[in-house]
């Protein structure tokens, strides 16, 4: 009976502990940035305006099937779509949306995966000091095929670049 007694303690005992041992808290610094590894991609459509001369909003999205794909890029370009293996790869749209004037462009500046995700930087750059620019109205956007399934967090940076 006793060692019955011991044995349920320790069953209990165990069943509070067991859960903690895999647990782990990462402490990071200000300073500290964690690195992850290079991720390969291709820019597969990209121009300065939509080709049904409509002009939207800023918008990023990531495209999961070549039937997403098929859709989303007939709203911007009469190009053929890219045969595209989703089971490797996504794609991702990325439309700054509708500008005042030409000189504005959207740029990968780096695509990084981690764990858990796929973190892509861009860049979206306007004209700056001295730049002389279509007067028109634009919309640049691109397309990108991305190597790698897992969840994409974008981050976005404005960057203007000084022509004088």
């Amino acid at each position: 009976m006793k060692n019955m007694k011991n044995i349920m303690k320790i069953s209990g005992l165990l069943v509070l502990v067991l859960p903690l041992i895999g647990c782990q808290v990462d402490d990071l610094n200000d300073d500290q940035v964690l690195e992850g590894d290079s991720v390969t991609y291709t820019v597969i459509h990209s121009a300065n305006s939509k080709t049904n001369g409509e002009l939207g909003s800023k918008t990023f999205k990531v495209l999961k099937s070549q039937a997403e794909y098929f859709d989303e890029l007939a709203n911007y370009s009469t190009d053929a779509t890219k045969t595209i293996d989703f089971d490797h790869a996504q794609v991702i749209l990325l439309d700054i949306g509708q500008r005042n004037s030409g000189g504005y462009s959207v740029e990968i500046s780096d695509i990084n995966e981690f764990d858990d995700y796929i973190k892509v930087e861009v860049n979206i750059q306007s004209p700056g000091n001295g730049c002389i620019t279509t007067q028109a109205l634009t919309n640049p956007y691109k397309f990108i095929e991305l190597q790698g399934t897992k969840e994409i967090t974008i981050n976005e940076s404005l960057v203007s670049i000084d022509c004088e």
